[in-house]
């Protein structure tokens, strides 16, 4: 966003929201992805255990229930989770950027910043940036998982005017709401400013 700012350019970025991330990765396609990965023969087998008859319960005011199978998606707050999420949804991470309609920082990369489940993609166009949306969108089918367009959000960075564009998963608008966090204010045409008498904390 600096960046942009610094430039002059306008920065369209598109915030995304699947709907129970680790709970619905396709355990098969994990599995082939790791595989592809490197991670192979003992290691592979000792992961690929963990998620085979896999069962959990539910404990409520001192009662648990009776325990239920697991066919999908990796544990929450499991030690391995986080990084078998990375790389089950990095092959999209590569499909954003092969695309060369992300954002860049020279000749460096950055449509698509991510952490785990918390996918950002950066376009210089509103045309690049639906592009990118579609990637996202068609990659959420095919490895069977949902995203939720009313809990997305687009932005647009250092715009000179209004914002008369909709940009769409699949069939479904993405809302572009007013925004104010701890130190800026954020609207959906934007050039960042600082509130007086408050700090951004990191």
């Amino acid at each position: 966003m600096l960046h942009a700012e610094e430039l002059g350019v306008t920065l369209y970025a598109g915030f995304l929201d699947a709907k129970s991330a680790f709970d619905v990765v396709w355990t098969g396609s994990l599995l082939r992805r790791l595989n592809a990965a490197g991670i192979q023969g003992p290691d592979w087998l000792v992961i690929k255990s963990l998620h085979e008859g896999a069962s959990s319960a539910v404990k409520w005011k001192g009662e648990i229930s009776d325990k239920f199978n697991i066919s999908q998606g990796v544990r929450q707050g499991g030690v391995l989770s986080t990084l078998e999420y990375k790389e089950f949804v990095n092959p999209l991470l590569h499909l954003l950027s092969d695309s060369g309609a992300g954002s860049k920082i020279g000749t460096i990369d950055c449509c698509a910043p991510t952490c785990a489940d918390d996918i950002t993609v950066l376009a210089d166009s509103p045309e690049k940036l639906q592009l990118l949306l579609n990637i996202v969108h068609n990659y959420s089918i095919q490895e069977q998982y949902q995203l939720q367009p009313t809990k997305c959000s687009v932005m647009v960075f250092n715009n000179k005017g209004p914002v008369n564009h909709t940009w769409y998963l699949g069939k479904e608008p993405i809302p572009m709401p007013d925004v104010q966090k701890p130190g800026l204010v954020f609207q959906p045409s934007i050039q960042m400013c600082r509130i007086p008498g408050k700090r951004l904390m990191h």
